[in-house]
């Protein structure tokens, strides 16, 4: 499918003297999701964006994209798609600034992917266009005839306003670090600490995705979730994943030598004789969380779990008590991505 230009990426700064400024930006690759392995930065020549007051330019903006659902492309304007990622993504009932957080976290993942496609790093999953709708891969997307058959009338006419107010009222803000937009991870809870990027995917380290406290996840409703499976449940499971296992008669010796990061999440754990990592564990046997214990007897296997998701990044449970709190959306940002700026961005032909 052939597409139209894609529009450069512009980013607006606020400061009173910036004008007829330039600058070239370079990006350095990380993970987009859970099962992507990280690779380390690399330098690449990309083109050099225009540096303009804050308020110069009223040039609207269209963004393609692929629509998984649909299987199809689609133009729309930047930020009614942003709308629909916010509606995909977060609850509409969590609290204004939250839902503002996450609008500039979510407007900063397409600034992020635009640079890297506009340099190459294309995807056959979508190959004419830098984002798409499947949550595994890029972030999820929930129009509003789509929310409407899922959640009813009622609910639009409840929730949908609060959707768009919170990207109206951080209309082209994106997170940039060193003069680059930022991979704006998020989760929905973490287990008291978010995880930093280099601990869950490897590679190099990741300046702004840090481990960070998140007390409030202490609290939700991820926190100390039990699953449980029989003996036999649990070996089955893993002999089908790696048959080359082996259990001895003592269930408690199948589970060994655990080893956590920092922020507890389980980096390494033998199951079986094998050495895996916790993201390998979760995926495996369907966990909310790569933090995790393990207790074994009475003929049972139990994980309990601490959070939900990666860990890395914004933490979307924290973002909404914070909000609660009285913390601003950009006191929430700024909290869980290390070190960046928040500026205004604009795509330009």
């Amino acid at each position: 499918m052939k597409h139209k230009k894609l529009f450069a990426l512009s980013i607006l700064y606020a400061a009173a003297l910036l004008s007829a400024l330039t600058a070239s930006i370079s990006f350095g690759i990380i993970p987009e999701n859970d099962d992507i392995p990280a690779i380390a930065p690399t330098s690449v020549s990309t083109p050099t964006p225009t540096i303009v007051p804050h308020g110069d330019s009223e040039e609207s903006s269209d963004i393609l994209f692929f629509n998984d659902e649909t299987q199809g492309y689609e133009y729309m304007a930047l930020e009614q798609y942003i709308c629909g990622v916010l509606a995909g993504e977060m609850s509409a009932n969590y609290e204004k600034q939250a839902l503002m957080a996450q609008a500039v976290a979510a407007r900063t993942y397409v600034a992020y992917r635009l640079w890297k496609y506009e340099n190459g790093d294309t995807n056959d999953l979508h190959p004419d266009s830098a984002v798409c709708t499947d949550s595994s891969h890029c972030m999820a997307y929930l129009s509003l005839s789509s929310a409407q058959e899922k959640w009813g009338k009622d609910w639009t006419d409840k929730y949908w306003q609060n959707i768009v107010d919170a990207v109206a009222d951080t209309e082209g803000e994106i997170l940039v670090y060193d003069g680059e937009p930022i991979n704006a991870l998020f989760c929905a809870a973490s287990c008291g600490k978010t995880e930093a990027s280099i601990e869950v995917w490897g590679g190099s380290d990741v300046p702004y995705l840090q481990s960070v406290d998140s007390e409030p996840d202490l609290n939700s409703p991820w926190s100390n979730v039990s699953v449980r499976f029989s003996e036999n449940e649990f070996k089955n499971i893993f002999l089908s994943q790696y048959p080359d296992a082996r259990f001895p008669d003592d269930s408690s010796d199948w589970c060994t030598n655990i080893v956590r990061s920092d922020a507890g999440y389980v980096t390494g754990v033998r199951i079986g004789g094998v050495t895996l990592t916790g993201r390998t564990v979760r995926k495996i046997y369907g966990l909310k969380s790569a933090n995790f214990d393990i207790t074994v007897g009475g003929g049972e296997i139990v994980f309990t779990t601490r959070g939900y998701g990666h860990g890395v990044g914004m933490s979307q449970y924290g973002a909404n008590e914070l909000a609660k709190n009285g913390m601003g959306y950009r006191d929430i940002l700024l909290k869980y991505y290390t070190d960046v700026e928040i500026k205004k961005m604009l795509f330009k032909p």
